[in-house]
């Protein structure tokens, strides 16, 4: 079971199928990639406008926190993800997707499974899957490693 905090502007949007509202939390019950990506595109549509066009990437602007198993998720709009400067796999997905398609490339959000059973997010962009959250761990790494 995924449980998200649904913003003010989520709130009023139909949702994915296989999504229900509780209150201000949003509960998906059986986790199946089509309605996580369709989760995932629902911010990235709302929040279109977040980012400058010439905005920097978000291994750039913020670093990759895992957040705690089972806990109630809050995805991050973009410019909450750069002013936090840390975020999860989602909030890092939903930050480019909005990055790129401002740049007029075609991004989508992506879904892949892990060995944990459990899923992670990444961006489809022209025929590429780009993990964000990979590039910010490997940044972070690269500042933290001396020359």
């Amino acid at each position: 079971m995924l449980r998200v905090h649904c913003p003010r502007e989520i709130a009023r949007l139909p949702l994915p199928q296989g999504v229900e509202r509780q209150g201000d939390i949003l509960v998906v019950r059986r986790v199946f990639v089509p309605v996580l990506v369709s989760l995932v595109e629902l911010w990235c549509t709302t929040y279109a406008e977040d980012l400058a066009p010439d905005a920097a990437p978000s291994w750039a602007v913020a670093a990759y926190v895992r957040e705690k198993p089972g806990a109630v998720e809050h995805w991050k709009r973009p410019r909450e993800l750069r002013d936090s400067g840390q975020g999860d796999c989602e909030d890092h997905v939903i930050y480019e997707v909005v990055r790129l398609r401002r740049l007029g490339t075609v991004a989508n959000p992506a879904i892949r499974p892990t060995r944990e059973r459990r899923y992670h997010a990444i961006v489809q962009a022209q025929n590429e899957l780009l993990d964000p959250s990979r590039a910010a761990r490997a940044a972070r790494l690269a500042l933290r490693s001396p020359v």
